[in-house]
């Protein structure tokens, strides 16, 4: 009986044993299960958090303020972002597979990865969809040691609008008065003009027309706080230097240049030209040392307005200089367009003529 009493009890002992070996493995493999989850929960947070990065970081990059940036570095041509489906399109690409689509130097894993031990990822590209949507797409992922991802975010879209940008009064009231001068190249002093001495280099100075100052500003004052705002306005493109080859970048504006500026006559441009060059460039012993010089016959056009202001200020105030002109060749077909310089004013014409914002964040 008593052998038959620890029998049963031996039984009773194993089978309690065997009931916490199971719930101890049970626990076991639910502890594990947390872990992982837990840990395919952190890896996502950390691609989410790498998206929002990447987006912060496209938020602020001023290459998408200029309207030219798009149409010249987005993938406007790409067949597949014509669909009206195109943002499923993307949803549906891995990380390394944009990579792979959009090799685009804006592309850029350094703002997330923080060193040899991390593997955070994130991108950001600009597209165009069907040449008037604007959008940038951010992406952040995480990968393992061997470079596969581990988690991915879903993408951000930031769609970015053209903000017009009006004139400044001063500037519109400026564009009037070369209006009513009706001439192809504005003076505040008289201009030391040269040339090669053939006809149509002649022919230039007959396009010079030299106003009093006062026509335009009323003070001195009015004309240097005119020129801070030149270099202010957004629909301004300032420079203290600009190369003849670069003018016909900034089409259907006013342009500012600082410096001397030669124009060779082999590009287009239409718009507004302010040169502001005393006619100090060059060498030292050259007798035409010029603020303004074309030079060639050229098979360019420009439409619209020069205006040659050189100017200083000492202590005895504001003082404009005379204008040297350099004419050698022929005229380059420069022609005082009144559409051109009239689309310039208020909120009208303009490359640029605003910049581009961003409109909303989307993410789902």
């Amino acid at each position: 009986m008593k052998n038959k009493q620890q029998g049963a009890a031996l039984i009773i002992v194993l089978a309690l044993l065997s009931g916490s070996l199971m719930i101890g493995i049970s626990g076991m493999n639910s502890a594990l299960i947390d872990e992982r989850l837990a840990g395919n929960y952190r890896a996502a947070a950390l691609a989410q958090m790498n998206a929002e990065r990447a987006a912060s970081e496209a938020s602020t990059d001023e290459s998408f303020d200029n309207p030219t940036y798009w149409a010249s570095n987005a993938n406007a041509d790409d067949s597949e972002l014509a669909s009206s489906s195109w943002k499923e399109m993307i949803k549906e690409k891995s990380y390394k597979k944009l990579k792979e689509d959009y090799p685009l130097e804006i592309v850029d894993e350094a703002i997330c990865d923080s060193g040899e031990d991390s593997y955070s990822r994130c991108l950001y590209f600009p597209v165009v969809i069907n040449g008037s949507e604007y959008y940038v797409v951010a992406m952040g992922a995480v990968e393992d040691e061997e470079g596969n991802s581990i988690a991915e975010s879903e993408p951000f879209f930031l769609k970015f609008d053209y903000n017009e940008i009006k004139n400044s009064p001063a500037i519109d009231e400026f564009i009037d008065n070369i209006l009513g001068l009706g001439d192809g190249i504005t003076t505040f002093n008289k201009e030391v003009f040269s040339s090669s001495n053939n006809d149509k280099a002649e022919n230039w100075k007959e396009l010079i027309v030299n106003v009093n100052s006062s026509d335009f500003f009323a003070e001195d004052d009015d004309f240097l706080s005119f020129v801070e705002e030149l270099r202010q306005s957004p629909k301004v493109n300032y420079f203290s230097s600009l190369s003849s080859n670069e003018l016909s970048n900034y089409n259907n504006s006013i342009v500012v240049v600082e410096e001397d500026f030669s124009w060779n006559g082999s590009n287009s441009f239409e718009g507004i030209l302010i040169l502001l060059g005393k006619g100090e460039s060059g060498n030292e012993n050259s007798k035409n040392k010029s603020g303004f010089s074309y030079n060639g016959g050229g098979n360019g056009s420009f439409k619209g307005s020069v205006v040659h202001i050189p100017y200083e200020t000492d202590e005895e105030g504001l003082k404009f200089l005379s204008p040297k002109i350099d004419v050698s060749g022929g005229n380059g077909n420069f022609e005082f367009d009144e559409t051109v310089i009239d689309g310039l004013k208020g909120d009208g014409g303009g490359g640029s003529g605003g910049d581009f914002g961003i409109q909303r964040w989307e993410w789902e």
